[in-house]
C-alpha cells in the first residue's frame, strides 16, 4: 500500500525559507517517494528550487549541510511566473524530511504546496 505525506499546505512565501527541524515529518528510513509541488501563484523573481532534505532525527542542529542532507534527484525548480507542477524522486531517505525553498531574486511571492508519496514498502 502506498502512502502519503503532506510535508507543507499551501503556503505564501516571499524568501529563502527552510522548514523547522521540529516539524519535519518522520518518514522511515531507506524509503524512496515521489514529491509533487504546486504552484499556485509565482511572481518571484528568478528560478525557484524546492530541495527536500533528510536527516537521522529532529534533534540534529537545523542548519543545512551538517546533519541534513539534500536527497532529490531529477528537476526540482520552477521558471519565474511559471505556475503547475513540479514532480521529482527521493531515494534513501533517513528517518525525517523537511523543505528548503531558495531563489536568488526574490520580488514578489510563491504560492505552493508539497505531498510526498512514498513506493510501496
Amino acid at each position: 500500500m502506498r502512502s502519503r505525506c503532506l510535508l507543507q499546505p499551501t503556503l505564501a512565501m516571499a524568501a529563502n525559507t527552510i522548514q523547522e527541524a521540529r516539524f519535519a515529518k518522520p518518514v522511515g528510513h531507506g524509503k524512496s517517494a515521489v514529491v509533487i509541488v504546486n504552484v499556485y501563484r509565482n511572481q518571484a523573481g528568478g528560478i525557484t528550487t524546492f530541495d527536500i532534505q533528510t536527516a537521522s532525527h529532529t534533534g540534529v542542529a537545523a542548519t543545512s549541510g551538517t546533519f541534513w542532507v539534500d536527497c532529490d534527484t531529477g528537476t526540482n525548480t520552477i521558471a519565474a511566473g511559471t505556475t503547475g507542477a513540479v514532480k521529482f524522486k527521493l531515494a534513501d531517505l533517513g528517518e525525517v524530511i523537511r523543505y528548503n525553498v531558495t531563489n536568488s531574486s526574490w520580488s514578489s511571492g510563491i504560492d505552493f504546496d508539497i505531498t510526498v508519496y512514498f513506493a510501496d514498502t
